[in-house]
């Protein structure tokens, strides 16, 4: 079982691509391109006292490139998802 933190504004098909992202065990981080400069990212964790995994979202507006760089300078591996229009 999965519990998903801070998705009451995700839509429906994000909750079932979320599901995907939590099967490939390659990074830390997925963040996913919006427009208007807005991005989302998806943190994958666990809970330390049930061992339950966690896929935490967090919208942002800003600089992605610079929220990477500050990323990969704490040791997270990211991944960057751009979907096609």
């Amino acid at each position: 079982m999965v519990k998903l933190i801070n998705w009451k504004k995700a839509p429906r098909e994000e909750r079932v691509k979320a599901k995907r992202l939590l099967k490939e065990d390659d990074y830390d981080i997925y963040i996913i391109l919006l427009q208007n400069r807005k991005f989302v990212e998806y943190f994958k964790s666990h809970d330390i006292d049930s061992g339950e995994k966690l896929l935490i979202r967090k919208e942002k507006k800003g600089n992605v490139m610079k929220e990477i760089k500050r990323l990969k300078e704490e040791g997270f591996s990211i991944k960057l998802v751009i979907f096609s229009l």
